[in-house]
């Protein structure tokens, strides 16, 4: 009685078994398709979506990809204090530290980004990566 039923049913709607298995499987490859693709820009295409700042000048430098590649660098006011035998006592955003010197590099920007190991974390010599400061002179 049942199987009169399925097949009535399946007559009504023509769909039967293979038809819902194909249209699974098809369905299956292009979602799996479609997936690989838009990974593959996700990949591709990356560098650039996370690493624009509206400055391109400061963007195409090698310090720039080196040291913010993570996308951890931030604009911060940044002043120093006072300048000390190895390193720098600097003021970021409310925040006192000694800074290492080798960390600070002038770029062609108006701004200066602090690039820290753990975005968020304290602000001390350890956490920051590097200093990019404007050079002397402004924006090229």
């Amino acid at each position: 009685m049942m199987r009169k039923d399925k097949r009535l049913n399946e007559q009504l709607t023509g769909i039967g078994r293979e038809s819902r298995l194909f249209t699974s499987a098809a369905l299956r490859r292009i979602l799996t398709s479609s997936l690989a693709i838009w990974m593959m820009i996700t990949l591709i295409d990356s560098h650039s979506w996370g690493h624009s700042v509206g400055e391109p000048e400061l963007e195409k430098l090698a310090i720039w990809s080196h040291c913010c590649n993570d996308h951890d660098c931030v604009p911060q006011p940044v002043s120093i204090i006072r300048d000390e035998e190895k390193s720098l006592l600097v003021n970021i955003a409310g925040f006192q530290t000694s800074v290492e010197r080798f960390k600070f590099t002038p770029v062609p920007s108006s701004r200066t980004w602090v690039c820290y190991v753990v975005p968020n974390g304290v602000v001390n010599n350890d956490n920051i990566r590097c200093i990019l400061h404007p050079k002397p002179g402004g924006v090229m």
